[in-house]
C-alpha cells in the first residue's frame, strides 16, 4: 500500500532497476537480483526476458508509477503498468522513455491520471499505448510504425473531478507517427465544464497511410469564460503558435459530443489559428453534437482555422 515504483533502464541491452519504497521479496534467479532490499536489478543475463508487467493484486491506496532517469540508455524489452483498482495512484513520465527494437509500452491506471511532461519514443513496430481516467501530455510522444493510443475515458462512464479527458497542449508539443495510426480517445469528468479531447497549441500527426481517430465527450457543466465543455477542440495561440491535426494518405476522422447546457456549446471546436487537414489523399471527416446547449451551441464549429484535404473527401 502507498508505495510508489520507479524503473531506470542502465544500458540500451536489456539492464533495468526497479525501485519501490517497500522491499522485494522471492529467490534470486540468473540475472535477477535483489531479495530484500527496495531495488531490484534485471540483467542482461535474464535470457528470455521479453516483457516486464507490473500490476497491482489487492486494491492499493495511492500506488504510484514514474520513469528514472535513463539518461541516453533505452528499454530494449516491452513494459506494461496494469493499476485496475480505483485507489491506485497516478503514473508519470516525467523522465525520457525510448523504446527500441520492437518493444512495446502500455500504462493503465483505471481511476487516475497519466501525466506526461517528457518524450516517449518507439522505433520499429513498437506501440504507445496509455489509458487513463484522464491523460495530460506537455512532452513529445512519437512511433515509427507503431500505433500511439491515447485512452482518456475512465472506461467509458462519467467519473467526479474536473480533468480534460485528454489534454495535449504546448508550442513545440508533438504526438506523432511515420507509420502508425493515432488514437485520442477522451471523456470529461463527470458535472464539469472540461472538455473530452483538447489540443491546444500542439501537433497531431500521421504520414503515410496512417490514420487519425479522434473522439471526445465533454462533462455536463454549463460553461463559463474560457472554460467551456466542447466535445473535441483544437486552438491555436496565434498565426505562429498554431495546432495541427494531420494525415496524409490515412482518414483523419474526428466525432465530437458536448453534453454541456450553457451557451456558447460546440460539439467540435477548431478556432485560433488551427490546421485540420490531410495532405494527400486521406478523407477528413468531422462529426458534432452539441444537443444540449442553449444560445449559439454549434454541432461544428470552425473559426479562423482550416479544414481542408488535398485530394481526398472532406465531410463536416
Amino acid at each position: 500500500n502507498s508505495e510508489a515504483f520507479t524503473i531506470k533502464a542502465d544500458s540500451s541491452s536489456g539492464n533495468y532497476t526497479l525501485t519501490t519504497s517497500g522491499t522485494f521479496t522471492g529467490t534470486n534467479v540468473t540475472g535477477l537480483t535483489g531479495t530484500g532490499t527496495s531495488t531490484l536489478t534485471i540483467g542482461s543475463d535474464i535470457g528470455t526476458l521479453n516483457n516486464i508487467l507490473i500490476q497491482n493484486n489487492a486494491a492499493n491506496s495511492g500506488t504510484s508509477f514514474a520513469f528514472d532517469n535513463s539518461g541516453s540508455n533505452q528499454f530494449s524489452n516491452s513494459l506494461t503498468v496494469n493499476f485496475t483498482h480505483s485507489t491506485t495512484g497516478t503514473i508519470t513520465v516525467g523522465n525520457s522513455a525510448s523504446f527500441v527494437n520492437g518493444a512495446c509500452l502500455s500504462l493503465t491506471t483505471s481511476s487516475n491520471a497519466i501525466t506526461v511532461t517528457s518524450p516517449i519514443s518507439a522505433n520499429s513496430s513498437g506501440s504507445l499505448t496509455l489509458n487513463a481516467r484522464n491523460i495530460s501530455v506537455t512532452g513529445n510522444i512519437t512511433s515509427e510504425a507503431g500505433d500511439i493510443n491515447l485512452y482518456g475515458n475512465g472506461g467509458g462512464v462519467y467519473q467526479t473531478g474536473t480533468f480534460h479527458g485528454v489534454c495535449i497542449s504546448g508550442s513545440g508539443v508533438n504526438v506523432n507517427t511515420t507509420g502508425g495510426n493515432i488514437t485520442l480517445d477522451g471523456r470529461a469528468g463527470g458535472g464539469s465544464d472540461k472538455e473530452g479531447v483538447k489540443i491546444l497549441s500542439a501537433r497531431v500527426a500521421t504520414t503515410g497511410s496512417g490514420a487519425v481517430t479522434i473522439t471526445g465527450v465533454s462533462g455536463n457543466g454549463s460553461g463559463n469564460g474560457s472554460d467551456i465543455p466542447h466535445g473535441v477542440s483544437v486552438k491555436g495561440s496565434s498565426p505562429t503558435i498554431v495546432a495541427c491535426v494531420t494525415t496524409n494518405s490515412g482518414s483523419l476522422t474526428i466525432n465530437g459530443t458536448s453534453c454541456g447546457t450553457g451557451n456558447n456549446i460546440r460539439g467540435v471546436y477548431i478556432t485560433n489559428y488551427a490546421k485540420v487537414s490531410s495532405t494527400g489523399s486521406g478523407n477528413v471527416t468531422i462529426t458534432g453534437t452539441a444537443a444540449n446547449g442553449t444560445n449559439s451551441a454549434r454541432g461544428v464549429f470552425i473559426k479562423q482555422s482550416s479544414a481542408k484535404t488535398s485530394s481526398g473527401s472532406l465531410t463536416i
